[in-house]
C-alpha cells in the first residue's frame, strides 16, 4: 500500500490526509523532506499506481455523513488557513499553517502554527506556535506559516512568519526522547533590516527553504513598502546563509 499526501478544505477547516493505493505490501511513501521533493525540484512522484479516487468522510456537526472515508489511512486538523505543503521525513509529516482552531482563544488565534504528525497513525506529536508581530501590515496573522521546511537527518530550517530562520535538531523527536532543539535563530529584520510587508489579500509571505548547497542555504525574503515614504519598495532579496553557523 503506496501512500500520498494532500491538504484538503473542508467547512473552512483544513486537514492534512494521507491517502492510500492498494499495491503490494504495505509500506510508506518514500521520504519528501522540502517543497518539491528534492534538489531537482520535481515533484513528480516515483511511485508507481498513485491513487486517483479516494473520498472523505464529512459531517456537518450532528447532520448525517454525505460519503463515506474510502482509501484515506488518517486525517488530522489543521488551523483555518494552510499555505505550506506537507514534509515527510523520518516518519514524520510536518506541515506550516495558522493558529484559528476550536478552542484557541481569539488573542491567540492570529498566531502561525507548524505541526509534526507521525505519518504511521496520524497522531500529533508536536506544535511550535510562532507569535504575530501585531501589526497588520507586517503579518496579516490569519495566512499563517506558509514556508515548507528543509529537512536533512535530523536537521530543519525553516523561515517563519516573523522573517525568522530557525535551525532545529529534531533527532529526539525522531528518536521519541523529547522536543526539538532550537541550534540557532537568525533575525532577518534586525539583521538585514527587512521589511516584509503583505498585501490586503495576500498569502503568507515567508518563501519555502530550498535543497542546500556547498553547506549552504537559500532564503529568499520581500521588503514590501515601510511605514513611511522612506521605505524600501518592492524589493526582493536572496540570503545565502551557512546550514551550521549563523554567524556567517
Amino acid at each position: 500500500m503506496e501512500s500520498y499526501w494532500i491538504v484538503r478544505v473542508r467547512d473552512a477547516e483544513m486537514t492534512v490526509t494521507l491517502i492510500c493505493a492498494t499495491s503490494i505490501g504495505l509500506a510508506l511513501a518514500d521520504d519528501w523532506p522540502m517543497l518539491g521533493r528534492d534538489g531537482t525540484r520535481n515533484s513528480i512522484s516515483s511511485k508507481i499506481g498513485a491513487p486517483t479516487h479516494w473520498s472523505v468522510e464529512i459531517r456537518e456537526k450532528d447532520q448525517p455523513i454525505r460519503s463515506e472515508s474510502r482509501g484515506i489511512r488518517w486525517s488530522a486538523p489543521l488551523g483555518s488557513e494552510t499555505h505550506s505543503s506537507p514534509v515527510v521525513s523520518d516518519g514524520l509529516v510536518w506541515i506550516g499553517t495558522n493558529n484559528t482552531q476550536p478552542g484557541i482563544q481569539s488573542s491567540q488565534s492570529q498566531h502561525s502554527g507548524l505541526k509534526c504528525f507521525r505519518a504511521a497513525d496520524g497522531k500529533q506529536v508536536y506544535e511550535y506556535i510562532s507569535p504575530t508581530f501585531g501589526t497588520r501590515i507586517q503579518d496579516a496573522g490569519w495566512t499563517g506559516l506558509g514556508s515548507s521546511q528543509l529537512i536533512g537527518g535530523d536537521r530543519l530550517w525553516i523561515t517563519t512568519n516573523r522573517s525568522e530562520v530557525l535551525y532545529w535538531d529534531i533527532g529526539p523527536l525522531i528518536r521519541g526522547e523529547g522536543t526539538p532543539l532550537e541550534l540557532w535563530k537568525l533575525d532577518l529584520i534586525k539583521t538585514f533590516y527587512t521589511f516584509p510587508h503583505v498585501p490586503l489579500m495576500g498569502p503568507a509571505r515567508p518563501c519555502s527553504i530550498g535543497a542546500s548547497w556547498n553547506g549552504r542555504i537559500f532564503v529568499t525574503t520581500n521588503n514590501g513598502v515601510g511605514e513611511t515614504e522612506d521605505g524600501a519598495k518592492h524589493t526582493l532579496y536572496l540570503w545565502t546563509l551557512p546550514l551550521k553557523n549563523a554567524i556567517n
